[in-house]
């Protein structure tokens, strides 16, 4: 019996990825492309917890201007990033019904201090994030970090991800999991492996 959710944040919970801040830019598409390649590109050290988002910016060599307003949205990205509502009140649905919540996150410092402060996340019960344990999905360790600290059966956990390597690392070990496309079809896949009803 599941008693367990697992939620994915990038692509979950925030709609897109980090970069679709880009969108929000008064840029051109060349200057668009620069920043993805010289700033989000080397990203892996940032959520690894071994480089802050204001040490990643301040190695970037722009080969045009980046005014104040810009640089406060590339610095803080993660407080302009499109919550999927339809997830969230999915999530506190669950906690009423006594699931309990886990975040499972390749993500960084910056980005996750904020998140926990929102109170449309208050009924997460417990983060495991890969700059806390400088491991990335899919890596089998993470997994195991979340399942060991929080005392977890993997056959009791189910895990949402919007990629399916990620989806089928956790089956390895025993976790179930559904690779996310819309709320509606996850609603539905959960009615179907009876973990909710309809």
């Amino acid at each position: 019996m599941i008693k367990n959710i697992i939620f994915d944040i990038g692509g979950v919970i925030w709609k897109g990825n980090h970069s679709s801040i880009l969108d929000k830019l008064n840029l051109s598409l060349k200057e668009k492309d620069e920043i993805e390649k010289v700033y989000f590109k080397p990203w892996l050290k940032v959520d690894l917890g071994k480089e802050t988002i204001n040490e990643r910016f301040s190695s970037c060599k722009f080969s045009f201007k980046i005014n104040n307003d810009i640089k406060d949205k590339l610095i803080n990205f993660y407080k302009y990033r499109e919550f999927n509502y339809d997830v969230i009140n999915l999530i506190n649905k669950l906690k009423e019904k006594g699931f309990n919540i886990y975040i499972l996150s390749n993500n960084n410092k910056e980005a996750i201090n904020y998140l926990k402060g929102l109170d449309i996340l208050k009924n997460i019960d417990g983060w495991i994030v890969s700059c806390d344990t400088h491991l990335m999905k899919p890596s089998e360790e993470i997994y195991k970090a979340l399942l060991n600290k929080f005392n977890l059966n993997p056959h009791e956990c189910y895990f949402i991800d919007d990629k399916e390597k990620n989806i089928n690392a956790a089956k390895k070990l025993g976790i179930d999991g559904y690779i996310f496309k819309n709320t509606d079809d996850l609603i539905n896949d959960m009615i179907d492996k009876k973990i909710i009803k309809n």
